[in-house]
């Protein structure tokens, strides 16, 4: 796990990149990534960090009551990755869970970019099983496949309805994981467009002081290979008809939604 400053620190922290605001002008712009579990969510944020004018490290688990929490999360992010230079745009955070935004009012904050990533069900169930196996234990609580499911379903529901929250939903960009596995250029280039970035985004990702750890991101090993792995013989998991097609309609309905509101690569039928 990152190591967390003590208070003392974490004030001094704060302070320091608070002042360096101040006297260098600086505003910051926010990215959210709004995705779930096993959403290849990890692999993602590696890759837009890697670019120049983007510092993020995965799930920062900042939880958003108000505007000020932005700075929070500069200031964690900035403490995380050991970067003491200010010469990046974005502050980027990775949102799994509906817990963290407290106010959904600043899904309309202008400053924050949200990008919405989704993957199709039968490939995160079995991603979920894989990892966490048909019981996972977080050491509080055993969860089931059924639970996963629930989870899965919940969590494309209340990304449909941030959609709907928000009043210029174009300004938001989404896109599932097979389209960042098997159209990575097109949408490179469609999020380059996006978010007006002036350096290229690239297959090949570096490591981040905090790569590999629980509760912040993939843990399985993935990301040690520095790029887009693309394995075409995937095993699924051998899922209950009845929890797929649960899965498989709140897919369809949030693709739905989120292809009308928001900017977005064509889906192909594969998929829907």
């Amino acid at each position: 796990m990152i190591q967390q400053p003590d208070a003392l620190t974490a004030k001094l922290f704060r302070a320091y990149y608070k002042a360096n605001l101040v006297v260098r002008r600086k505003s910051y712009e926010y990215l959210w990534i709004l995705g779930h579990m096993r959403s290849g969510s990890s692999m993602f944020t590696h890759i837009l960090n890697t670019n120049p004018e983007i510092s993020g490290y995965g799930e920062t688990h900042v939880f958003y009551w108000n505007q000020q929490d932005l700075t929070h999360l500069m200031c964690d992010v900035k403490y995380a990755l050991k970067q003491l230079d200010m010469s990046d745009r974005f502050i980027m955070d990775k949102i799994l869970h509906d817990m963290h935004i407290k106010d959904e009012s600043l899904l309309n904050h202008p400053r924050i970019s949200i990008i919405f990533l989704l993957r199709d069900p039968a490939e995160t169930l079995s991603s979920m099983v894989k990892l966490w196996g048909e019981t996972g234990d977080d050491g509080v609580q055993l969860y089931s496949v059924e639970d996963y499911t629930q989870y899965y379903c919940d969590r494309l529901r209340s990304i449909q309805r941030y959609a709907e929250i928000m009043e210029h939903p174009k300004r938001a960009f989404f896109l599932t994981h097979a389209q960042l596995i098997h159209q990575t250029d097109a949408v490179f280039r469609a999020l380059e467009q996006h978010l007006s970035l002036k350096f290229p985004l690239s297959e090949q990702y570096e490591k981040t002081p905090v790569t590999g750890q629980r509760k912040v991101g993939d843990w399985s090993g993935n990301l040690e290979s520095g790029t887009i792995i693309r394995n075409p013989k995937k095993t699924l998991y051998n899922l209950d008809p009845h929890l797929l097609e649960r899965a498989n309609q709140a897919f369809q309905d949030c693709c739905q939604t989120l292809s009308q509101r928001c900017t977005s690569l064509p889906i192909s039928q594969d998929e829907s």
